[in-house]
């Protein structure tokens, strides 16, 4: 009988125990949303990333037609205030080819949700599904 009796409290020690921990924790995701909701999340720059490769013997040619037709595009929006800074890096020292990039540019958008909005700076540019829905 008394093995009866330790083991049923042993048990309701173990459920009051499990019920605290559960309850503290229930307590805790609550005051964690509330101090959420209360503070406005404050935006912060979103860097991009591009790397590109150029033929052999053509980077030169895909830099000069890169500053004529897309960096115009890049300052416009930099204007418009999307973007805070655009950079354009070339690699110091060689690469093995599957690791090789000729240039890199590094977008800065001012939010990761600037970084979505479209603008209409280039209206022939379209947000549809790849899939062809």
């Amino acid at each position: 009988m008394q093995k009866r009796v330790a083991r049923f409290w042993g048990w309701l020690t173990m459920a009051a125990v499990g019920l605290a921990a559960l309850l503290w924790a229930t307590a805790i995701g609550v005051r964690a949303q509330q101090g959420g909701m209360a503070a406005a999340p404050k935006e912060q720059p979103y860097v991009v990333e591009y790397y590109y490769k150029a033929k052999w013997g053509h980077a030169e040619e895909f830099l000069a037609l890169f500053k004529k037709n897309h960096y115009p595009v890049l300052k416009k929006e930099i204007e418009l205030g999307r973007m805070l800074k655009v950079s354009m890096t070339a690699p110091r020292y060689h690469a093995t080819e599957d690791g090789r990039w000729d240039y890199r540019v590094t977008i800065v958008f001012k939010s990761v949700s600037k970084s979505w909005t479209r603008t209409g700076i280039c209206p022939s540019r379209t947000w549809t599904s790849t899939r062809g829905e």
